[in-house]
């Protein structure tokens, strides 16, 4: 399968080991302290629906790890961006699924912010610009603790320029059951819809209720008895007529006189497509 690359952006000291560890399911993986540039994360995102791989590239600005200031971080934010957008990177920029920018809340001022919003704003532009049909998601994650009204500015500014912002500390679900948080984190992985990913058939012991069993194992057994009807050069298979045959035993349990012998009369004229 082909993977699916997300990128993880920040300063030094803004989290980003933290997220991708979670989101990665605590993947061993080697860090060089000297800079986190350049580390790549491999993981495999599996939940009910479907299975992808998934290429974690975290990037940092400035490269030292330093105690740099925030207008030395701003600036090499800015020569990060001239780079990434050049067309060396091209290639590298076509296969991104999404972006995650990681920030410290208790040390972000609204110059740092406003800027850093800014940069993701030109990022999104120039892949829309590369790919009209661009779908990749851009989610700004703060990490630590700041009061409650700063919070809430930094939640405003961020959704003013269409991007969603996570709180990654908080917990539970707001007031609208939405999950926070580091588990709101995973749900945008999880129902994203990656460039590459394969499907899982819904199971019977895979639902949630009677219904959706029922109708899982309906599908379940009808599938062959709708497949394609092969070749007419190609030799009857008797044991799958036999199979097919036992399928619809099964499935016309319940059913009505009625409804059985239309049942009935569908198998069979499925069955002579294979004659």
């Amino acid at each position: 399968m082909t993977p699916n690359y997300v990128l993880v952006l920040g300063a030094p000291h803004s989290g980003k080991i933290r997220v991708v560890k979670y989101l990665s399911n605590d993947a061993e993986f080697e860090i060089n302290e000297a800079s986190h540039s350049g580390i790549i994360v491999p993981a495999n995102l599996t939940n009910k629906y479907f299975s992808a791989n998934i290429r974690f590239l975290i990037d940092e600005f400035p490269d030292n790890r330093d105690n740099a200031t925030e207008a030395e971080q701003l600036k090499a934010m800015d020569k990060w961006y001239q780079d990434f957008s050049s067309s060396e990177y091209a290639e590298l920029r076509e296969a991104i699924d999404g972006v995650i920018f990681c920030f410290n809340l208790s040390e972000v001022s609204e110059t740092y912010l406003e800027k850093c919003l800014s940069m993701l704003e030109d990022f999104r532009e120039s892949m829309e610009e590369m790919d009209d049909t661009w779908s990749g998601f851009i989610v700004v994650v703060g990490i630590d603790s700041a009061s409650p009204d700063a919070v809430g500015e930094i939640e405003d500014a961020v959704a003013l320029r269409a991007m969603e912002f996570v709180n990654y500390d908080e917990e539970g679900t707001n007031e609208f059951r939405e999950r926070l948080g580091k588990d709101r984190l995973r749900e945008i992985l999880d129902t994203h819809e990656w460039q590459s990913s394969e499907s899982i058939p819904k199971s019977p012991s895979r639902c949630a209720t009677y219904e959706e069993a029922r109708q899982a194992r309906a599908e379940e057994m009808s599938e062959p008895l709708t497949r394609k009807p092969q070749p007419m050069n190609t030799k009857l298979d008797l044991s799958e007529v036999i199979g097919k045959l036992d399928q619809a035993k099964m499935s016309m349990d319940g059913m009505t006189e009625e409804q059985k012998q239309t049942y009935a009369k569908g198998v069979v004229n499925d069955l002579l497509n294979f004659l």
